[in-house]
């Protein structure tokens, strides 16, 4: 049985131990530069703020008790 982390585009392990998962569901093609940087920077704010450089928006999708699942679209 695999991970429901296994099916996204990019993930991480936050402090709390909780995975944050991201999806690219945009139709630019910044997807490279976009989830690079989401694995080097894990703060949410300077997420957000990078995405705006794309005006690309950060939408969450789920948020349980060991996954939080954003997903990342055109404004």
């Amino acid at each position: 049985m695999m991970g429901a982390y296994n099916y996204n585009d990019c993930y991480f392990i936050n402090h709390n131990q909780k995975k944050v998962c991201f999806n690219f569901e945009s139709k630019k093609r910044v997807k490279g530069k976009v989830l690079k940087f989401i694995k080097e920077n894990h703060q949410e704010s300077d997420i957000v703020k990078y995405l705006n450089a794309f005006d690309l928006k950060l939408e969450i999708i789920n948020k349980s008790k060991r996954y939080l699942t954003y997903r990342i679209i055109d404004k």
